[in-house]
């Protein structure tokens, strides 16, 4: 990295201090320029399904470990939002679930992985994976799931949905709110602290109001028995600020019972 890289990130204090827009979107020009591996992959059936069954491997993946009561929770989010640290983590250690994410499928692939750095040029072979080999034969398989996603696109929750209600699984979807500043915030420490590079442009891109319309409309669907709303933008170690929650009216639960 040039020297002058390294001193605009040293005079921007990463941490307490909540850095702007403009400050963001100049720390990712330079992470950008100094760190984007943007060359595309390509791996055959054979890796993808070695990768399917390194995530059952790895996880200890099978019927003793984890229920399989055919139930799922879907938690959408900005990147760094806090899925995993609201929801995610809680809901897998009281409900022995598995959580079924991208992002774990990347980190199996340790030879485009570099430790993070290569987290965009996985990205798409790492979808696949997760769409056609991992998330359908865990679904077969009947394991709860735990599922961390944006849900910027109706398409995107409609695919992993129709999958688990043809399933007949029983779905919890729950939103984790956070400011887009301080998602930048946090997506940026969490780059410098573990190297796990996510394009801040790409978050900045992002457009909040399609995912919170996202899950209005996903808790209007039939197999979808729970939600909650939640509102992440509080102090470090507070805990989330619980907006709405409530179940829902379909063929599981054949009432409104808000809490």
């Amino acid at each position: 990295m040039e020297s002058n890289s390294i001193n605009y990130i040293n005079n921007c204090i990463i941490g307490e201090k909540l850095l702007s827009f403009e400050e963001m979107m100049s720390l990712s020009i330079i992470q950008e320029n100094e760190f984007r591996v943007e060359e595309a992959i390509y791996v055959d059936e054979e890796y993808r399904i070695k990768i399917a069954n390194d995530y059952y491997v790895s996880n200890n993946i099978n019927k003793r470990n984890y229920s399989c009561d055919k139930k799922a929770i879907i938690v959408l989010g900005l990147p760094s939002s806090g899925k995993s640290s609201v929801v995610i983590k809680e809901y897998c250690k009281n409900n022995k679930a598995v959580e079924v994410d991208c992002d774990l499928v990347k980190k199996l692939m340790v030879e485009f992985y570099d430790n993070g750095l290569g987290n965009e040029r996985c990205h798409k072979v790492s979808k696949e994976i997760y769409d056609e080999y991992l998330l359908p034969r865990l679904v077969a398989d009947g394991f709860d799931l735990a599922i961390p996603i944006i849900g910027k696109s109706y398409e995107s929750f409609d695919k992993i949905y129709e999958l688990l209600a043809n399933n007949n699984y029983e779905i919890e979807v729950d939103l984790v709110r956070l400011p887009k500043l301080k998602a930048l915030n946090r997506s940026f420490n969490r780059f410098m602290k573990t190297g796990r590079y996510v394009s801040l442009s790409y978050i900045n891109s992002i457009n909040e109001e399609e995912i919170y319309n996202v899950f209005d409309y996903a808790i209007t669907l039939e197999n979808v028995v729970r939600y909650c709303e939640y509102d992440n933008d509080v102090a470090l170690n507070e805990k989330p600020i619980i907006i709405r929650q409530g179940t829902c009216y379909n063929k599981y639960n054949k009432s409104w019972l808000m809490f």
